[in-house]
């Protein structure tokens, strides 16, 4: 009984702990001559964070759940003070109040715990719709290389049909590839009106601007010296983990109050028993899940470190041909037709190579969050 006080007086010594504040949120730049908002990558994030309602709620939930905590907190000083002037310091009363206060303290570090992974939520959605308006803006670019090369190869075609040194299927396929690309950057351009608006309700904008990314994706090979250690941190690290490891102690608190309360009952208490299997198995399954996740997302960083070196080699040769015709058609050794054939070769070449870099930003964040990432993947 005396432990059992002293542990309670404990635990409500550890009220006095401080709220975690949202992530301050920096000023956006704006350029003032034309207008558009100007982002780097974090300035992207704060701003998000800033405009995240479901931010705002999740803070609103450890705020409601730490007055409440405190509330029960005072409850149970006042209980045990009354219980105790009257022989009995650890009652049906005392003790019920004491596990609501256990009860709520878990709920509220659970709050927390979500505000963070909600956090993490965030930056992982900037990093996809970041990177994803960089490439979209780059799909039309290349696109519109590709289409002035399949113009100009479409042009030579006819030429050459009107004279009769080609057959008519050449003309076809000619003026079939010109369509293509035609096509092609159709679907760019709207798919990049697409991610300015996915990105705009990101951060928090009108649907029609048009904002400025300041910072380009990088390629940084992931350093990991024990892969099994690192994927075992990052799982017991989840708070989605931690949450359903926490709703374990719940179901026991829950079980605890339960076989102590002597009325009001409207199930036995095996049932209550049964909760508890319940999310224990419902803890490992997260855990399991969790695991595989990372591996996943591991494999699949190795997997773009190893294309990432021959889609350099791709970029440095295609560049190296563009050069070498650029300087025969400066001599007259090569065509407009050669050297428009050559760009579009190199736009593919940096396109590949950029999407590979891109997936591979974002698939270490994914790595260091993976609660982040299967969230955004949800």
């Amino acid at each position: 009984m005396r432990k059992f006080v002293v542990c309670a007086s404990a635990f409500l010594l550890s009220l006095g702990m401080t709220l975690p504040a949202v992530a301050a949120t920096t000023t956006t730049v704006v350029n003032a001559a034309q207008s558009q908002a100007q982002f780097t990558f974090q300035q992207a994030v704060d701003q998000a964070k800033k405009s995240s309602k479901s931010l705002r709620t999740a803070q609103l939930d450890v705020d409601r759940s730490y007055e409440v905590r405190n509330y029960l907190g005072d409850s149970v000083k006042d209980t045990y003070q009354t219980t105790s002037q009257v022989g009995y310091s650890m009652d049906q009363q005392w003790y019920g109040a004491f596990m609501g206060l256990s009860q709520a303290d878990v709920t509220w570090r659970m709050n927390k715990r979500n505000l963070e992974a909600q956090e993490d939520s965030i930056v992982m959605q900037t990093y996809q719709l970041y990177n994803g308006l960089i490439q979209a803006q780059d799909k039309v670019k290349n696109c519109k290389i590709r289409l002035t090369n399949a113009q100009i190869q479409y042009n030579n075609a006819f030429t050459a049909s009107q004279v009769g040194t080609i057959d008519n299927p050449t003309l076809v396929q000619a003026k079939a590839a010109r369509a293509a690309s035609e096509a092609a950057l159709a679907a760019a351009e709207s798919a990049l009106d697409d991610a300015y608006q996915k990105f705009n309700i990101l951060v928090g904008l009108k649907a029609e601007e048009r904002p400025v990314l300041l910072d380009n994706p990088t390629f940084e090979k992931m350093k990991t010296d024990d892969v099994d250690f690192v994927i075992n941190k990052a799982v017991n690290d989840s708070p989605t983990v931690w949450l359903a490891e926490k709703k374990v102690d719940l179901a026991e608190a829950a079980y605890s109050a339960y076989s102590y309360s002597l009325g009001g009952r409207t199930e036995p208490g095996k049932a209550k028993s049964i909760d508890i299997d319940k999310a224990a198995v419902s803890a490992s399954s997260t855990k399991e899940q969790m695991e595989k996740l990372v591996r996943t997302i591991y494999h699949s960083i190795q997997q773009l470190e190893e294309q990432y070196g021959g889609a350099q080699q791709q970029v440095a040769v295609a560049d190296e041909n563009l050069r070498v015709v650029k300087v025969k058609f400066d001599i007259g050794m090569a065509t407009k037709a050669d050297v428009a054939a050559a760009e579009s070769k190199l736009v593919d070449a940096k396109e590949s190579l950029l999407d590979i870099v891109i997936k591979h930003q974002n698939m270490v964040y994914a790595f260091q969050k993976p609660w982040a990432y299967a969230a955004s993947s949800s």
